[in-house]
């Protein structure tokens, strides 16, 4: 999905930029805890680079409530000017639920 601005929940005043993976009652696909089920009033948020994304892999699902907003342009430095792609792993949600986007 969508990539989001959202409020870091273990640092109130600190602004965190992460893709959507999985909204409440979605299975999904951990990088290090298995399948994890969503609880409902929460989300699986992940950074495009694994290696160093604070994220739901190591905060676990995050509450709805933290998404402030969605990300639909890079601005800044001026050389990366773009349009923000909306991507969905589908090999991280598992089969049966069936997403708006595809």
């Amino acid at each position: 999905g969508d990539v989001c601005l959202l409020k870091s929940p273990d640092q109130p005043n600190t602004w965190m930029v992460k893709r959507l993976i999985a909204l409440e009652g979605d299975k999904v696909r951990t990088a290090n805890q298995g399948v994890v089920l969503v609880p409902q009033g929460f989300c699986w948020m992940e950074g495009d680079n694994q290696e160093v994304s604070k994220d739901s892999n190591t905060l676990g699902p995050l509450p709805l409530g933290l998404i402030q907003g969605v990300v639909a342009y890079v601005v800044f430095p001026t050389y990366r000017i773009q349009k923000v792609q909306r991507e969905f792993p589908q090999y991280k949600v598992l089969l049966g639920y069936q997403h708006p986007w595809p």
